[in-house]
């Protein structure tokens, strides 16, 4: 039966009746949402990912691509991915995740190697 307000009459022998209205409700959409902590720069594997599942019907299977269930994973690398999500009632969903690598600029921090003398062209920078 769909959702909705359902009423049943019964009568017995002698006619008498009794109604009673039930309402059947559903959940709202299940949803296999996460956050992510992006890769810092290119190779470092630093991401992480949380799934943060919602709707449905508590309590939550989770399936990560790599067929870890934990909520977290950590030491990922920038890159396409699933997130697989059942919920009690049997009802599931999959939803793509990708993590990117954050625009964190890159530092460098050079060796300077200052001239001794005017003249001498001994400096360096490393």
């Amino acid at each position: 039966m769909a959702p909705g307000t359902y009423s049943v009459t019964v009568s017995d022998q002698i006619g008498q009746q009794y109604t009673e209205s039930f309402t059947l409700t559903e959940p709202a959409p299940l949803q296999a949402t996460y956050s992510a902590v992006l890769e810092t720069y290119p190779g470092s594997a630093d991401a992480q990912l949380q799934a943060t599942p919602q709707g449905g019907t508590p309590p939550y299977q989770i399936l990560w691509w790599n067929g870890s269930t934990a909520n977290n994973l950590s030491g990922l690398s920038a890159g396409s991915y699933s997130l697989h999500v059942e919920g009690a009632n049997g009802c599931s969903v999959t939803t793509p995740v990708n993590i990117t690598t954050a625009n964190t600029p890159v530092k460098l921090q050079p060796f300077v190697n200052l001239i001794t003398c005017f003249g001498a062209a001994d400096g360096a920078i490393i």
